[in-house]
């Protein structure tokens, strides 16, 4: 997926979520997930929701944080494993 950051499959790239950070809700099964980094430190949930909506149907999008500041990292949960995959091809 072209634009911020980069996204990682849900068995690679750096997903720990490091000391302090809260983990966040699952939803859907784990394939169906991508790991995003190196997002800029602006970037709200939302914004990232509505990016990765280009490659398909999302349920679940979250920035992850410590102390209330961007890590400059994210979790998003596509409804089809296609859709994940999708997003992960560079």
């Amino acid at each position: 997926m072209k634009g911020w950051g980069q996204v990682y499959g849900p068995y690679g790239g750096y997903g720990g979520y490091g000391k302090g950070g809260r983990m966040p809700v699952m939803h859907g099964p784990v394939e169906n997930r991508v790991y995003v980094s190196n997002l800029p430190w602006h970037v709200q949930w939302q914004e990232l929701k509505d990016h990765m909506k280009s490659v398909g149907e999302v349920v679940y999008a979250d920035i992850f944080t410590e102390s209330g500041r961007s890590r400059g990292c994210g979790l998003v949960a596509f409804r089809r494993l296609e859709d994940a995959q999708r997003a992960v091809v560079p």
